[in-house]
Order: C-alpha cells, then sequence, then structure tokens
C-alpha cells in the first residue's frame, strides 16, 4: 500500500525537528555554562560581591534550563539522559551498535556531564556591559578584601592592550594586507574580554564595516566568512551589546562604510593613553620623512613631483612601521602635503591634519541658533535628557544656547578650573543615576577627566562623548554623532 506524501505533515515534521536541535544546542549551553560558573566559584575564595553574582548567574542558567525541559515535556516531548562511555578493567570498552536517529520530540542532553579540568575555567561574561572579570582583576579585588577595603578600588589598565590592538590594525594601500591585519585581529578576539563592553562594541564594530568595505570592493576571500563567523560568535558569547555590520542585511548608520569605520575608529582612538614616543625604528622612519619633505621646497621644478612621490612613500613606511597617525610631529611635518595624501591608507592621517588646523573655539559666543533638523537621528539621545559638559570656561550664553538646541531637560557647564574636585563630584552624580550624557571637551580638559568619568558612565550605561574642538552647537552635535549610534 502507497501513502501519499503530505507537505503540511512535513513541514511540520521539519519545523519540529529544527526546534528539538535548538532545543538541544540551548540546553548543551546552558549546562555549560552551570559548570563553568560552579567549577570558577568552588576553585579559588572569591570576595562575597562577586561570589553573589556568580550564584545568582548560576541560577539563572539553571531556570532556564528547567524551563526549557521543562515545556519541551509539556508539549509532549521526552528528556533524556545519555552517559559517557568509561573503560573498565576488564577489558576494553565494546564498541555500541550504532544509535537510530531519534524521534523528532525526543530532546537528548548532551554526553558532556564531566566536572572541567582543575585550572580555572574561562570566566562567563555577563549579560551587562562590564566585561567578565579576568584573573588578574580577580587577584587584585581579593588583595583589596583582605586588607579590609579602600575607598577606589585598584584597577587594571587595559588601554597599553589596546593600543597595540589598534596599532595592528592601522589601514593598509593593499586590500589583501588590510584583510590579513583584520583577519590577524579576529583571532586573538578572545582577548577582548578584559576590556569594557563600549570598547569591545567599537572593536567589533569598526572590523566589520572594514570587512563590508573590502566587500564591497570586490575581495572574495573565505577568511571574510571566517572573520563575520568569529566576531558573530563571539559577540553572542560575550554579549557586550548590538552591534551593525554583523547581518548581511545591516546597512551603515551613516552614509557608507568608511563613515561608520572611521566613526568607530576614533571611539577606540579616545581611550588610548597619551600619545608613545615612538620606537628607535619609528624615529628613524620619522626623521626620513622630516628630510624628504623639507627636500621638496629645494627641488628643481621638473623633479619636485619625483620627491614628493618619494615623501608620500616615506610616509606609508613610516605608518606601516607602526607610527601612529596622529603622532604630532608626524601631522605637522606632512600637513603642506595633505593634497597628496589622498589614498584610503591615509585617510586617518588627513583627519588627524584637520583637526590640527583647526581652532578652538573658546569665545564662540555667536548666535548659531539654527535648530536642528526634526528628522536628525540621534534626538533620542538629547531631547529631555540631564547634560553635563566638562572642561573651558562656562559662558551664560552658549550654555543656554545649547540647552536649547539640543532639547536638553537640563545642561550644567563644570569649569576646567579647580576640575579635580568637579570631576570627582561628577563621577559620583553619574553613578547614583543623576546624569544621562556627558560631553567632555577635550581642547580644555585632559586624560584625568576620562580615567575618572569614563569608568562610572561604563557602570551605569550612561552616554559620553568627546568633543574635539571648542564647543560650538555644530560641534557638539558632531561629536554626537561620531561617538553615539542613533537610537531606533
Amino acid at each position: 500500500m502507497s501513502t501519499t506524501f503530505d507537505p503540511i505533515e512535513q513541514r511540520l515534521r521539519t519545523a519540529l525537528e529544527s526546534e528539538r536541535k535548538s532545543s538541544a544546542d540551548r540546553a548543551s549551553q546552558l549546562l555549560t555554562e552551570i559548570l563553568h560558573v560552579r567549577g570558577w566559584a568552588e576553585s579559588a575564595s572569591l570576595p562575597a560581591d562577586l561570589m553573589a553574582y556568580l550564584a545568582e548567574k548560576r541560577a539563572t542558567a539553571e531556570r532556564e534550563l528547567g524551563g526549557l525541559m521543562a515545556d519541551w515535556q509539556r508539549r509532549g516531548g521526552r528528556v533524556t539522559l545519555d552517559f559517557p562511555e568509561a573503560p573498565t578493567r576488564l577489558g576494553p570498552v565494546a564498541v555500541p551498535p550504532p544509535e537510530p536517529p531519534p524521534a523528532e520530540n525526543v530532546l537528548i542532553l548532551p554526553r558532556e556531564v564531566e566536572r572541567p579540568p582543575e585550572k580555572r575555567p574561562e570566566p562567563i561574561a555577563p549579560a551587562v556591559r562590564a566585561p567578565s572579570p579576568t584573573e588578574e582583576a580577580l587577584a587584585l579585588l581579593k588583595s583589596r578584601f583582605e586588607a579590609g577595603g579602600v575607598e577606589e578600588p585598584p584597577v587594571v589598565d587595559w588601554r597599553p592592550q589596546l593600543e597595540t590592538i589598534v596599532a595592528g590594525i592601522a589601514p593598509a594601500k593593499d586590500d589583501a594586507i588590510d584583510l590579513d591585519r583584520l583577519h590577524e585581529a579576529v583571532g586573538g578576539c578572545q582577548s577582548w574580554v578584559a576590556f569594557p563592553a563600549d570598547v569591545q562594541r567599537g572593536l567589533i564594530g569598526h572590523i566589520a564595516a572594514r570587512l563590508r568595505m573590502l566587500q564591497e570592493r570586490g575581495l572574495r576571500d573565505r577568511r571574510l566568512d571566517q572573520s563575520f563567523l568569529t566576531l558573530t560568535a563571539y559577540s553572542a558569547r560575550e554579549r557586550p551589546g548590538f552591534v551593525v555590520g554583523l547581518n548581511r542585511t545591516h546597512k551603515p548608520i551613516r552614509e557608507n562604510w568608511t563613515e561608520d569605520a572611521d566613526v568607530h575608529w576614533e571611539r577606540l582612538v579616545a581611550y588610548l593613553p597619551d600619545e608613545p614616543e615612538p620606537s628607535s625604528t619609528q624615529a628613524a622612519n620619522l626623521a626620513s620623512v622630516e628630510r624628504i619633505v623639507k627636500e621638496i621646497a629645494s627641488a628643481p621644478e621638473e623633479a619636485k613631483a619625483a620627491v614628493q612621490s618619494q615623501a608620500v612613500r616615506e610616509i606609508r613606511a613610516a605608518l606601516d612601521a607602526g607610527l601612529s597617525a596622529r603622532n604630532p610631529r608626524l601631522v605637522k611635518i606632512v600637513t603642506p602635503l595633505a593634497e597628496l595624501l589622498g589614498a584610503r591608507e591615509f585617510r586617518l592621517l588627513r583627519r588627524a591634519i584637520r583637526e590640527l588646523n583647526e581652532t578652538p573655539e573658546e569665545d564662540d559666543d555667536t548666535d548659531d541658533s539654527t535648530a536642528l533638523p526634526a528628522e536628525w537621528a540621534w534626538w533620542g539621545r538629547t531631547r529631555g535628557r540631564r547634560a553635563v559638559m566638562v572642561g573651558g570656561s562656562p559662558r551664560e550664553t552658549n550654555r543656554a544656547r545649547l540647552e536649547r538646541v539640543f532639547g536638553f531637560s537640563s545642561l550644567e557647564w563644570i569649569p576646567a578650573e579647580h576640575r579635580r574636585n568637579g570631576l570627582v563630584s561628577l563621577r559620583n552624580r553619574v553613578r547614583t543615576g543623576g546624569v544621562d550624557i556627558v560631553l567632555i571637551l577635550r581642547s580644555f580638559v585632559g586624560h584625568d577627566a576620562d580615567d575618572l568619568i569614563l569608568p562610572a558612565c561604563r557602570e551605569q550605561n550612561v552616554d559620553w562623548v568627546h568633543v574635539e574642538q571648542g564647543y560650538g552647537a555644530v560641534r557638539v552635535q558632531h561629536a554626537i554623532e561620531r561617538f553615539l549610534d542613533p537610537l531606533p
């Protein structure tokens, strides 16, 4: 007797099988998470707050796992336990016959039930903005608690590590070299868990935008797909927050992926420590650039183009050697050659040249009160929010204009003088939920403002931006658009 093919039944079976696999994968993930958290909590003497965090993390995972299994059984499925095979002293273990494929409504839990090894498992990232504590951070916390506590806990400085990563992914002239750098950085993404969540998002967003740029230029390479898969898996595992660019359906937030990449780059650079002294090799490259640039003025007219081309090659060699595109001496030397630096690998250097030659608007008393367009995508970041601006000399006319232009419910301006006490007070207000957005005028404050304020902003999910030059409404608008993504 022949059976009639029922397409509806087949679709139902396919959907049920897909759901079974998804549930089994999630169950495996939750079991692994529970084992890791339990192993971590039992392998060291941790401070009480971290123990409470781990207990909550484990309880949440156990509740979700129990709910998943109960829901599956309530819908008519079965949950079975499949124990691992173990060798005995009576001889080798017989190979069991192949198991029949599971029915569509059977959820098979994984065989992995062994305790993790004695070494401390990798920490599981919490579903919050702060990254998982590293072993070094735990050691510092433990010593702090054993010593009775101090007013401010010691902080592990992750900025040198970020500086190394940023230097390693500097844009290259050749697409293949560009992909080499990005693919290598993505391969080491597990080390990013030491960074705050917004830094992790910046790295993911910048690299994803750069990869999209390579795709649009027609590059075909398996490492592109590998990099996207790795970034997506990392984002799903560590959960630093939503990033545009990982999904093929995503569109750039700004005009194109190049602009998105540059915005993320500026955010990353804002975290870096002060510009370090160049190494001996970089210093030699810098000296070569300076020498050849000086030769341009004295070169015969018929040889000037050749000397200029040599200068561009020397500049490229200096950047490839790791010299920062924001190095003040380099920027000053090459400013006269800005029109020759049109290649895409020089775009960060061009931006630094523009910033160097912009004059801070310290006396910006002009009435630029033109309203922002109603369709401005960043209104959700400003309208009705409590803002604080740090640096410079407060002027009521300017403060009131900025408050009006951006629709802040309030805008307080903290001056640069006596800034230590003001910054400490602002940090405390951020921690207690009294501020929604912080505007830092980088022309008038140092890195101490970042060191005090930004950790509190990250802890409380408070928006912050760097206004690189002056405090005019246009510059504040550009800073908001660079440092913040529009709200949906």
